[in-house]
């Protein structure tokens, strides 16, 4: 699985950060960008291809293994030089390694998420980050979160209560869609710093900085591997 940590560079994370410091020097608001490698473990997908993966390794060995009589033609028990014992050892063993490498390679288990599942798992994922990093707790309600989940490709934009008020749910959406078609392209530091930037000038019209605002979050990307 590809990690968050490993898809920017020093200078990237450093640049994203200055982003984000120049964004809040013209707002109250306080704005958090995150990167996730994954938003949800997706259990049941790993076991699907365990599953054929331990199906595949049975069929396999009994293709491989039958005993052919050339002299008779009967039906007298499972024509195999390997013993039932084993074949199931190799089913239990190939589940094991499908549901390993699914784990590990994300591409296999892919086909078995929905969209309707990955959209949830992100949403959830997302709110419970906006808790977690603080994002909702701020002074003045003006937190942004600026969410990119890399397994499902997905983005989500949350904002507290004043932030909300103060873009507008169409300003949001509309810097979301913006978000996902610049990380297609393949430029995602860049992706999150001209979303950052463009939130920025947003919340600094209608919810411009005051004389005594302090920085209540830490400008820093946030990178979570699991």
């Amino acid at each position: 699985m590809r990690k968050a940590s490993n898809m920017f560079t020093d200078a990237q994370r450093k640049t994203v950060s200055e982003a984000v410091f120049a964004a809040e020097q013209g707002t109250a608001a306080e704005i958090v960008p995150v990167v996730a490698a994954v938003s949800g473990r997706y259990d049941r997908a790993e076991d699907l291809v365990g599953m054929i993966t331990g199906l595949g390794a049975m069929i396999l060995t009994w293709l491989l293994f039958q005993r052919v009589d050339k002299n008779v033609g009967g039906w007298d028990g499972l024509p195999l030089t390997v013993p039932l014992p084993a074949l199931v050892g190799i089913m239990v063993l190939g589940f094991a390694a499908g549901g390993i490498a699914a784990t590990r390679m994300t591409w296999l288990r892919r086909p078995f998420i929905s969209a309707r599942q990955m959209e949830a798992e992100v949403a959830n994922r997302a709110g419970q980050l906006f808790h977690d990093q603080r994002v909702h707790h701020t002074a003045g309600a003006g937190g942004v979160m600026i969410y990119l989940s890399l397994m499902e490709r997905k983005t989500l934009i949350l904002a507290d209560r004043t932030a909300l008020q103060a873009l507008g749910r169409p300003a949001l959406d509309a810097a979301c869609r913006d978000l996902t078609a610049q990380v297609r392209r393949g430029d995602v530091p860049g992706a999150l710093c001209a979303t950052i930037e463009t939130l920025g000038q947003g919340l600094a019209k209608t919810l411009p900085r005051r004389d005594d605002d302090c920085n209540e979050l830490s400008d820093v990307l946030v990178l979570i591997d699991d």
